[in-house]
């Protein structure tokens, strides 16, 4: 039993406090105890509490009967410091008491006699519930809305047809299949079906199928009961019943062992499943929504994937596509993951530079977009003025992993032609004042993306030897900034013996 998040402990028995400690077992946990409610701002101005667990004596009058106005302090504090905590009441007395805690706000009571067991479970179970209300409200748009496919950024052709697949399948409960390589948001996808689906206000649970070992990743799908294996000491509720309702994400679905493939099958079929080492039926509502990095066609013929399982999580299929494969959205992503870097960090830097945006939009991000959430947070971080410049981007460093020259139409350019370029891959042909030769002997072709850079590192040498290497004239020869200038200079390694930094010191 893990309990994962801040938890406070409202009881004049300390004995229960060291019970509920010995059932974590070692495990992370915070739990803060008091003995009377009047402690309540004093504790919760050092840490903010997930769940508030309360003694039934903590909310009863001298008589001993039920104080409302007790009990709406402890539910009116608690959620002014966060709305999503949740509140538990235990050793209530009888179902009376029970109705009138549950209509006031209470969010779970646990009856008397006590079994920590019992309460250690709820407590537990209280603790995920938190977690993933706050999942929730992270999906919150800033405009107040549950998270909605809109709220995802990308207006590229491919991105917009993921949307509109989006929109399609999440009013059912119809599994999905969603594949892409790492890093391309499979997961944001798999959140957007199901906050805009039915089940919204249900749990969205998520299990990383490639973190756990086989055993291990079976006793978090489906939850064991006691002494069912070595260790296993108390029942342990899987994910599937956590999810009962709502939605369950499994994620890098294709590292899952053939045993427990044939038990996801099983519950895809049926809606039912038994904890490891019992024999009861668990019924479940559960929505499935898988994603993989694999192609699981070729896992099924090699023997790694079964086949009947792929079908049922096939009904629908949607494919991500890369980052490098629709680099219009990546000034929006970069700006996005600048604002959030700009806030957690405190940083005031304002934008990118266009030859940022450039740079970025010509890089093939094997990462997808968690490399370029993680590229762009280290450079606000590290940056010392208001912009974002190429070479603050750890990206610079890795020309490898550019874009690859893409094969254009031959084009002729007539013989005083120059090329000057502010964008990524744009070229217009204009004339440079003052210059006596033409950039490229006349007919010359032009074929691909790797000549139109030769030309403009052409360009830029013939700038700078009409102007005796002075770049600011260079530059505005060339109608560009001197930092873009710069740039580029740094770009196709043009140097010259009169610059300081080839100076011999």
């Amino acid at each position: 039993m893990i309990y994962s998040s801040p938890v406070l402990l409202f009881t004049p028995d300390v004995g229960v406090e060291a019970a509920l400690l010995r059932l974590a077992d070692g495990e992370p946990h915070y739990m803060a105890h008091a003995p009377e409610w009047q402690d309540y701002s004093r504790l919760a101005a050092q840490l903010a509490f997930d769940v508030v667990v309360a003694d039934y004596t903590v909310v009863t009058a001298e008589d001993g009967s039920l104080d409302m106005k007790r009990v709406d302090q402890l539910i009116e504090e608690a959620l002014e410091a966060n709305s999503e905590t949740r509140i538990l009441v235990y050793n209530v007395p009888g179902e009376d008491v029970l109705h009138q805690l549950m209509t006031a706000g209470v969010h779970d009571v646990v009856r008397t006699p006590l079994s920590v067991e019992e309460l250690g479970l709820r407590i537990d179970r209280a603790c995920k519930t938190y977690a993933w209300l706050a999942q929730r409200n992270y999906y919150v748009g800033q405009s107040g809305h549950i998270f909605q496919v809109d709220d995802i950024i990308g207006a590229s052709p491919q991105m917009l047809d993921v949307f509109d697949q989006v929109s399609k399948v999440a009013p059912s409960r119809t599994p999905v299949l969603i594949t892409g390589e790492t890093g391309s948001g499979k997961e944001l996808i798999a959140a957007a079906i199901h906050y805009n689906s039915p089940r919204k206000d249900q749990a969205f649970i998520k299990v990383n199928c490639a973190a756990l070992q086989d055993t291990l990743l079976e006793s978090e799908l489906f939850g064991h009961e006691k002494g069912s294996f070595t260790g296993a000491v108390r029942q342990r509720i899987g994910r599937f019943e956590q999810a009962h309702g709502g939605t369950l994400f499994l994620d890098e679905v294709g590292n899952m062992s053939p045993a427990t493939q044939s038990k996801v099958l099983r519950v895809l079929e049926t809606q039912e499943f038994e904890r490891l080492g019992g024999t009861r039926l668990v019924r479940v509502d559960v929505r499935i929504i898988a994603a993989t990095n694999q192609v699981l066609e070729d896992a099924i013929a090699k023997g790694n994937f079964r086949d009947d399982l792929y079908y049922r999580l096939n009904v629908v299929t949607i494919e991500l596509p890369p980052l490098r494969d629709r680099p219009s959205d990546i000034p929006s992503l970069a700006r996005f993951f600048l604002k959030k870097a700009r806030f957690e960090e405190r940083k005031h830097v304002q934008d990118f530079t266009p030859e940022a945006i450039e740079f970025m939009q010509s890089y093939l991000w094997p990462g997808n977009v968690r490399e370029l959430e993680n590229s762009v947070a280290r450079a606000v971080l590290l940056v010392e003025g208001e912009y974002i410049h190429p070479e603050d981007l750890a990206i610079f460093h890795r020309p490898s992993q550019r874009l690859p020259a893409q094969p254009a139409e031959e084009v002729t350019l007539p013989p005083d032609a120059v090329v000057e370029t502010g964008t990524a891959g744009e070229a217009r042909a204009d004339t440079i004042t003052g210059a006596e030769e033409s950039v490229t002997d006349e007919g010359a072709h032009i074929r691909g993306g790797t000549h139109l850079e030769n030309l403009e590192k052409e360009a830029i040498l013939r700038a700078l030897e009409s102007t005796a290497y002075v770049q600011s004239r260079a530059a505005k020869l060339l109608g560009i900034s001197r930092r873009s200038l710069n740039y580029k200079i740094s770009k196709y390694g043009i140097t010259h013996p009169s610059w300081r930094v080839n100076r011999p010191s």
